[in-house]
């Protein structure tokens, strides 16, 4: 009788035990589903919608800014961060003097300067000069680019109050950026509301280098389109759009647009296709994977990038699993891009 109940509870404690490891395995495997279905481009930051996708019924809600050709960086009231989240190492001295609390904006060198302002982020530079090192600054050298660039911000993610984790206030100007932040009032600050907070800290704070994006009013469509051309035929990449009215938005939102004489996306390389006739022995194409969204189902297309590419990039092609950025023209009706055309690498593997 004692042997019988004691092999009853070996069982017992033996499917007890499995039982434990196939809710482990069912953990991993959801976890691992839910990795490969989220999107890496996707962070909890504001995202722009094309201007085509989400046009607007009333322009006169929104205001325009250039699109700046920079990369994306996110002040936690501490340290620049990528939109994805990595640390960027900046020098120490250009953020010596940045506010307690958080930005959201663009490292900025200049039109057509994406490939020095990428390559700012990609290094440690924690001791490289900057700012007032400007007179020191070597302009064969590569890090002689962070006296070139500011941050340009467009937004102030935190309105009603500082962030928890922020340094606390050790001078006046601190305290201004608190008071200005703090006398937010209604459910949500509007844009220019938000950005008044940045204002106030940059009137009685050191020199540094951080600038406010300039918005322009829109008074119709026609205007719109008569800025994108001339800020076109500048150089500009295009405009962005920001409804006045709206909060800030950790998503992809319409109420932030983004407007250019193309379209643009990102994808994955998934695959490098060889070439033929006189690209024998060099990239043809690459195969691109990108997360699409139809009727609020998440789905994955295929399709293939063959030109855009330079000599030197057919020889040495963007590493598989990296995120490059191509321009398209509009869509077929199966949501696949037309004449998708390679433009830079985003963000290598």
């Amino acid at each position: 009788m004692h042997l019988c109940k004691a092999k009853m509870a070996s069982l017992r404690y033996r499917i007890h035990f499995l039982l434990a490891i196939m809710l482990c395995l069912a953990a991993l495997n959801t976890r691992a589903d839910s990795a490969k279905t989220q999107d890496p481009l996707e962070s909890k930051v504001l995202l722009l919608m094309d201007y085509h996708k989400a046009r607007p019924s009333n322009v006169q809600e929104f205001v325009m800014s250039e699109k700046l050709d920079g990369v994306r960086a996110l002040w936690n009231g501490k340290q620049l961060l990528t939109r994805n989240g990595r640390v960027i190492k900046a020098p120490a001295c250009f953020t010596k003097h940045f506010p307690p609390f958080a930005l959201d904006g663009e490292l900025w060198i200049g039109r057509g300067e994406f490939e020095k302002a990428l390559a700012l982020v990609q290094k440690d530079c924690t001791h490289c000069p900057c700012g007032g090192d400007r007179e020191a600054l070597d302009s064969s050298r590569e890090d002689s680019s962070w006296g070139r660039a500011r941050y340009y911000v467009f937004d102030v993610p935190m309105c009603g109050a500082l962030e928890s984790k922020a340094p606390k206030p050790q001078d006046q100007a601190h305290k201004a950026s608190k008071q200005a932040a703090q006398g937010a009032k209604g459910a949500h600050c509007t844009l220019f509301e938000r950005l008044k907070v940045l204002e106030s800290y940059l009137a009685s704070a050191p020199t540094m280098p951080i600038s406010l994006i300039k918005h322009e009013p829109i008074a119709s469509e026609k205007q719109l389109f008569k800025r994108l051309q001339e800020l076109s035929e500048q150089g500009a990449e295009g405009l962005v759009l920001r409804k006045v009215a709206a909060p800030y938005e950790r998503t992809r939102s319409p109420n932030a647009l983004k407007l250019k004489t193309y379209s643009d996306a990102e994808c994955k390389v998934v695959a490098h296709n060889a070439g033929k006739g006189k690209y024998a022995g060099k990239l043809g194409s690459l195969t691109c994977e990108q997360e699409t969204t139809t009727k609020g189902v998440a789905g994955l297309m295929r399709f293939k990038i063959g030109s855009g590419f330079s000599d030197t990039e057919r020889q040495s092609p963007p590493p598989l699993g990296s995120i490059i950025t191509y321009k398209f023209y509009g869509t077929t009706k199966n949501g696949f891009p037309r004449f998708a055309v390679f433009h830079r690498i985003y963000q290598n593997p």
